[in-house]
């Protein structure tokens, strides 16, 4: 049994599924998003290496402090003590790697936490539905389930909600957003490199 939705045409022919089950179907897809997840896992820990290399503790020291902070919080936490440790270079360099991790986080969250949808005939892309999209979705097909038009209704409902251009995922977009976490990640990485082979 998999939870979620399917939504059918007047002919009950499959329109659009959100399930866990939908990425069994699309193994590139899943396998593209444990790539995201990976090198978002070494992008936090190299980013709690170099604040723990602000603090001047290790890393274990470091992470007792922040406690169960996410990413936003560390680099919040991380630009505040940069400001008052780093020189104007130094400063400039991790600043900028701190944005573009913040940039990049909004998009990894999504790829981590939103539910995944497909839509029939649209083989290439997969759509990242918020929980907050998805509840509305939920109650429309719900409410009209047994409307005459209650197909059409949830098919429109899916479209309005779920089918969202900027919802529309390609393996090409999951490569470039994994690209750029690697990028973030290898630059925090020489960082701390560079931050230690300099004592």
């Amino acid at each position: 049994m998999s939870i979620g939705v399917q939504i059918r045409d007047d002919d009950g022919s499959l329109y659009f599924e959100t399930s866990a089950r939908v990425l069994n179907g699309v193994p590139d897809f899943a396998a593209k998003m444990g790539e995201v997840s990976a090198a978002w896992a070494f992008a936090e820990g190299h980013l709690g290496c170099v604040y723990a290399e602000l603090l001047e503790t290790t890393p274990e020291q470091a992470i007792q402090q922040l406690g169960k902070d996410g990413a936003q919080r560390l680099t919040d936490k991380a630009r505040k003590f940069a400001c008052t440790r780093l020189n104007d270079d130094d400063l400039a360099s991790l600043i900028e790697l701190l944005e573009r991790m913040d940039k990049v986080r909004c998009q990894r969250n999504r790829v981590q936490h939103d539910l995944w949808s497909w839509r029939v005939g649209d083989n290439s892309a997969l759509y990242a539905v918020h929980v907050d999209s998805y509840r509305q979705l939920l109650l429309e097909v719900i409410h009209n389930k047994n409307e005459p038009n209650g197909a059409k209704l949830a098919i429109h409902a899916a479209d309005r909600y779920a089918m969202k251009a900027e919802n529309r995922f390609t393996l090409q977009n999951l490569e470039e957003l994994r690209s750029e976490i690697e990028s973030v990640s290898i630059g925090l990485f020489e960082f701390f490199l560079n931050r230690v082979g300099s004592k």
